[in-house]
C-alpha cells in the first residue's frame, strides 16, 4: 500500500486509493448522512463560536492559486471547518486548518468525501484526522 501512495501512482487513481486506505469510503457507507447532520441538522440557535475566526482565515488561504478563488470552493472549505468545529468542541478551530482542509479538498474535490478524512465518525473514542499522512 505505502509503494502505491508514494510512486507514480497516476493521479486520479491516488485519491481513491487515498479514501479507502482512510478509512473514509466504509464511513461514508455506514454513515452516509453524517456530514449532512452535523453541518445543516445542528440546531441553529447554537452558532459556531469559531464562525469568526474561519471566515477570516478563508480569504487567507493560498489566495494566489485559482482553486482557491473560486467562491464554490470556499463555501466547502467553510462548510467542513464548520462541521469539524461542531463535531470536535474540545479542539474547534485554529489557525491552519484552512490550509490542511483547503489541500485535502484540492487534492480529493469532493467536499463530503473530504469531510470522512477530518471529521471521525461519532462511533469512535477518538478525534482529529483519519487520514494517516
Amino acid at each position: 500500500m505505502k509503494t502505491l501512495l508514494t510512486t507514480d501512482f497516476p493521479a486520479k487513481h491516488r485519491r481513491d486509493l487515498w479514501v479507502i486506505a482512510s478509512g473514509a469510503r466504509k464511513e461514508m457507507e455506514d454513515f452516509p448522512d453524517y456530514y449532512n447532520d452535523i453541518l445543516n441538522e445542528y440546531p441553529g440557535y447554537i452558532p459556531s463560536i469559531y464562525a469568526n475566526s474561519i471566515e477570516n482565515d478563508l480569504s487567507r488561504t493560498f489566495p494566489e492559486e485559482e482553486f482557491f478563488q473560486d467562491k464554490e470552493n470556499i463555501d466547502k472549505i467553510r462548510n467542513i471547518l464548520i462541521a469539524f468545529s461542531r463535531r470536535n468542541c474540545s479542539i474547534g478551530y485554529t489557525q491552519g486548518f484552512n490550509f490542511i482542509v483547503g489541500r485535502i479538498l484540492q487534492i480529493i474535490d469532493n467536499e463530503v468525501r473530504n469531510s470522512n478524512y477530518i471529521i471521525p465518525n461519532y462511533r469512535k473514542k477518538h478525534f482529529g484526522f483519519l487520514l494517516n499522512l
